[in-house]
């Protein structure tokens, strides 16, 4: 079989026509070896297409300072690239539509906290972005109104250091941590009407506050128990304030009479009263938002109210030497410490106290002198309690009382003893110095 025919060209000479068939026949044959040596060179006789980029995300870290939403852009990878990352309750990630390539959104959702987005491709190769908030204290939301019992919350985020709490709700609303510590979500379950607040303070003294208002039905009427005291001594007695639809607020005309003081949970509970007189009447009143109202009336009739009358005695620090004390209540003839015993005053230049239970109005009167048993160099009534005296003397009541320094003549060391008239009808002006000024 012929394998290179030759190309007939009719020309008058034959010769030709056969040279050119065999000159084509060679170049033919050159040109398949020349593709087949280029072939080789080049290793292959397919070609193949570009690898794909690496996987990458640009760029791998955002921190947060402010609320301020921020992004990062995931490209590359072989096949399907899937994402997963840590940040619940930490920050918030947005995808592109396309699915994990594409740009990202980032939005805080804590005040501070550290997280990682990671992208994974079908041959395994990773990419991550570290995610870091950094935002100051803060409570949300920081208002809470309850119309019902039923919890609410509020979360605590950021700050630096260790966060500390302080609350007004004892009594008002049992609060509840997270039980991570203090960022996090807290629960609020109220108790009775009222309002506290809660706050939170960081080591860089950074607040945040949450007010909580409670302003419930009871589901009871506004009333009080007992409805009525009653005193004959000056000891304390307490009532109750139940039910009612909040907010409640107390009116009451006591001023003089009693004091009344309610529970720090705000109204409904338990309130105090005690007397400040020996005798009168009052009226402390209630009145919910529906103007239902509830009235305790008070009755005081003390037949021998007693307070206690506290004296702060001084001798003069120039006194060489002790002093006898006494004191007397000229009302109902009674003497402190008893017939025959004295207090003795013996540090110069300090104040001493004595605190005496006696009938509330009563004369009380103090003496002193250098010697027991003598009004030799006197001071006040004496403590024979038979001289006369124009400051030394006070009401009996809940107070304290201050008449000064115990000084004169009588604390010298060159003492002489007293001489003339008897100091029960008079003084001389030798008393008159001696005496309490």
């Amino acid at each position: 079989m012929d394998r290179c025919p030759s190309s007939r060209i009719d020309y008058p000479n034959q010769a030709l026509t056969a040279s050119y068939s065999f000159g084509a026949c060679v170049l033919g044959a050159i040109g398949v070896f020349v593709l087949l040596a280029l072939l080789t060179a080049c290793g292959s006789s397919t070609l193949h297409p570009p690898p794909p980029p690496s996987l990458s995300a640009v760029p791998s870290s955002l921190t947060f300072n402010t609320t301020t939403a921020q992004t990062f852009l995931v490209s590359g990878g072989t096949g399907t690239v899937t994402p997963s990352n840590n940040c619940t309750n930490i920050a918030t990630l947005t995808a592109p539509q396309s699915g994990a390539v594409g740009t990202w959104s980032v939005t805080p959702a804590l005040a501070t906290g550290s997280c990682t987005a990671t992208f994974t491709d079908t041959s395994n190769a990773a990419a991550t972005v570290a995610i870091a908030v950094q935002l100051g204290l803060a409570a949300s939301p920081n208002t809470l109104n309850f119309t019902t019992s039923t919890a609410q919350t509020f979360s605590v985020t950021g700050g630096s250091g260790t966060t500390t709490l302080s609350d007004t709700c004892a009594g008002i609303a049992t609060l509840t941590p997270p039980s991570s510590g203090v960022d996090g979500t807290w629960t609020v379950t109220p108790s009775a009407n009222g309002m506290c607040a809660v706050t939170f303070t960081d080591s860089n003294s950074s607040t945040a506050q949450v007010t909580i208002n409670i302003n419930l039905s009871s589901g009871t009427n506004l009333s009080v128990s007992p409805t009525s005291l009653s005193f004959s001594s000056t000891a304390s007695q307490t009532f109750s304030v139940i039910g009612g639809t909040g907010p409640i607020t107390e009116l009451d005309d006591c001023s003089g009479i009693a004091t009344v003081k309610g529970p720090t949970s705000g109204i409904d509970g338990t309130w105090i009263v005690t007397p400040t007189n020996a005798t009168g009447s009052c009226t402390a009143s209630f009145v919910d938002s529906t103007n239902a109202q509830a009235t305790e009336t008070i009755t005081v009739n003390i037949s021998n109210p007693t307070s206690t009358l506290v004296w702060q005695m001084e001798l003069d620090s120039s006194c060489a030497t002790a002093a006898y004390l006494k004191f007397f209540d000229e009302t109902a003839n009674l003497q402190w410490p008893g017939q025959n015993l004295f207090y003795v005053l013996n540090q110069p230049g300090q104040i001493q106290s004595f605190a005496l239970a006696c009938t509330t109005g009563d004369k009380i009167c103090f003496g002193a002198s250098l010697y027991q048993n003598s009004d030799q160099y006197y001071w006040g009534v004496g403590v024979l309690n038979d001289q006369s005296c124009t400051s030394c003397c006070y009401a009996c009541s809940n107070a304290t009382v201050n008449p000064g320094r115990l000084t004169g003549a009588g604390c010298s060391d060159a003492r002489s003893k007293k001489t003339g008239q008897q100091r029960s009808s008079g003084k001389t002006a030798w008393e008159k110095n001696m005496d309490l000024r």
